[in-house]
């Protein structure tokens, strides 16, 4: 992908780029993302917290939302009160600049005006 850039994320042992994509610090690979199960789908990705120790109690892995991870990579953490919303409506782009910190009010108009797709349209669309 040209003018793809990476940036580290602040919590998770993973960068991601302006173009959606999350990559895996320990192993250089392209991390693969799945669809949510939910009503409306977003995809999500399996991370590692940075500061993970073998000692520490619990499961290492976490699903977390790839929107939501590269708003917090390239703009910081999550403003309180707001959510991961994508401009166009277009769960499946999640390049940066599609992305922006959102009131869930903010969102909800969004998803009525640029009409984000159900998990029936997008996977069953006849």
């Amino acid at each position: 992908m040209s003018n793809e850039v990476w940036r580290n994320h602040p919590i998770y042992d993973i960068m991601c780029s302006n173009k959606g994509r999350i990559r895996s610090n320990s192993t250089k690979t392209i991390l693969s993302q799945a669809w949510t199960k939910q009503k409306v789908p977003y995809k999500i990705v399996n991370v590692m917290r940075r500061d993970w120790k073998p000692s520490t109690p619990g499961n290492k892995r976490k699903s977390i939302k790839v929107h939501t991870l590269i708003l917090e990579a390239w703009k910081g953490p999550r403003p309180m009160n707001q959510v991961a919303c994508h401009k166009d409506g277009n769960q499946d782009n999640n390049a940066i600049r599609n992305l922006e910190w959102g009131t869930r009010s903010h969102n909800e108009s969004q998803k009525t005006n640029k009409g984000k797709q159900t998990r029936e349209a997008m996977f069953n669309p006849n």
